[in-house]
């Protein structure tokens, strides 16, 4: 199954709730699900990659559906089956060149080396890919969105502190005003 890719999209208007926020929910299970489905209502996750439509638009939300569907088991089933006929089947150069040799020429020292090399990038592709789509991957990506979301309120908390200071501060001369008009 693919991993969904997902990106911030912090919202100014709601700073003053995540300062407000226990930040060290996010290294709870319970607190970590509850703070990211709160930004998920917020509209504040927005996901990518593989859930976009042909024309670059964001599905539509199940929230926003008026039928009434299946069974969350059943959804997620459906969901499964779909992810799975959408994936293309990985294509292993090397095993074609391994099989190339097995009733041709023997390769020489160079074509060894690039079946290596190709080898070598292959399972790296693996790697990464497994190592991406783990459960505790995508909790450590959920936490640090989370901890940059919070960063970011208190960021432009400070910083709009810090100009009413500048402001409050430096003085300003106004043209005096004229009380016939």
């Amino acid at each position: 199954m693919p991993s969904s890719s997902f990106c911030l999209a912090a919202q100014a208007r709601l700073d003053s709730k995540w300062l407000k926020t226990d930040i060290q929910l996010a290294f709870t299970r319970d607190g970590l699900c509850g703070l990211w489905n709160e930004m998920v209502k917020d509209g504040e996750i927005v996901y990518t990659g593989t859930e976009s439509t042909q024309n670059g638009d964001l599905p539509p939300r199940k929230d926003d559906s008026v039928e009434p569907s299946g069974t969350k088991k059943e959804d997620m089933n459906d969901k499964e089956k779909k992810d799975e006929e959408e994936t293309p089947a990985p294509v292993y150069r090397a095993k074609s060149i391994l099989e190339s040799w097995v009733w041709g020429k023997q390769p020489d020292v160079n074509e060894l080396k690039e079946c290596l090399s190709v080898l070598v990038k292959e399972q790296q592709a693996l790697a990464v890919q497994s190592a991406t789509t783990t459960l505790s991957a995508l909790r450590l990506k959920q936490r640090l969105l989370i901890l940059e979301r919070y960063f970011i309120a208190l960021n432009r908390t400070v910083f709009q502190e810090n100009v009413k200071v500048k402001w409050k501060s430096s003085s300003i001369s106004l043209p005096p005003v004229d009380k016939k008009r």
